[in-house]
């Protein structure tokens, strides 16, 4: 009865649930089991054993019989888990009503479409013979891109692109994973040890883009630097806005652009927190 119990363990919820004792009084009750032959869990459990017991072949006193004994079952104790889940004996009806994903996300789109905030990616695809020229869905509908990072044109640039063909042949395409396994190549540290000498600086760390950059930059200042109060314009950009919010730090909001409602704001804050 205890080896039962024991295996129950394993795979019964029920039988988890109970105090040590418990388990004892139901170690020694002779029903124990009949009521785990009615167990979704034990019950596949207890099925598994008999007929890994009835499998083995009988120990004979006398001269070994000319057939040839049955192979004993692989199932145990440790794959009665895997056979309860295949038996769907579990009654799974409920009277809750399935939360409707679709509907709700559905009501969140449209408001955002009523109140014009809803995002629209243009399909910008910039020629590189025609910079800073680019085509939208028909390549024959043209528009210049005034808005790009690369406002220098450097992508399309002779030397940038005979470099770029020249490490696509070498090395292929992407960095094959993120900077913490294996994707932090010399290409990276080249670059960030050329910002550095730029900007006269023992390191650089390039980020994904700005809005990395400032949510993580000011996330690490709000939680290493104690007492660190963050003054914000009100019309901060997004990513600030969202590094300090993830940094825990507080923050005092000022009226944009407005150094006299800053300063207020700064006299306002406790001496102490002004070193």
């Amino acid at each position: 009865m205890e080896s039962l119990t024991r295996a129950s363990l394993k795979v019964c919820p029920f039988v988890r649930s109970k105090t040590t004792q418990a388990l004892r009084q139901l170690s020694e009750t002779s029903s124990l089991t009949q009521h785990a032959r009615a167990c979704p869990f034990a019950g596949a459990a207890l099925s598994a054993r008999e007929y890994s017991m009835s499998s083995k072949p009988a120990q004979a006193s006398s001269a070994p019989a000319t057939s040839t004994p049955r192979v004993a079952s692989t199932y145990s104790f440790g794959d009665a888990d895997l056979v309860a889940n295949k038996i769907n004996l579990l009654d799974r009806s409920t009277n809750e009503q399935a939360f409707d994903y679709d509907g709700y996300l559905e009501d969140a789109l449209d408001k955002k479409r009523q109140d014009k905030s809803y995002r629209f990616f243009n399909n910008i695809n910039r020629l590189a013979e025609e910079f800073p020229r680019a085509h939208l869905t028909e390549e024959a509908e043209k528009v210049t891109v005034w808005c790009a990072n690369d406002y220098l044109g450097m992508g399309t640039n002779a030397k940038t692109i005979a470099a770029m063909k020249e490490t696509l042949d070498k090395y292929g395409g992407g960095a094959g994973g993120t900077r913490n396994i294996a994707g932090h190549n010399q290409h990276a540290i080249k670059l960030e040890a050329e910002i550095a000498a730029l900007h006269k600086h023992e390191a650089a760390l390039v980020f994904s883009s700005c809005f990395v950059a400032n949510d993580a930059v000011l996330s690490l200042l709000g939680q290493r630097l104690k007492d660190l109060v963050i003054f914000s314009d009100e019309l901060n950009h997004a990513s600030m806005i969202q590094g300090i919010r993830n940094s825990r730090a507080k923050k005092e909001i000022f009226k944009h652009n407005d150094l006299a409602d800053l300063e207020k704001n700064w006299l306002a804050t406790p001496s102490r927190l002004q070193s």
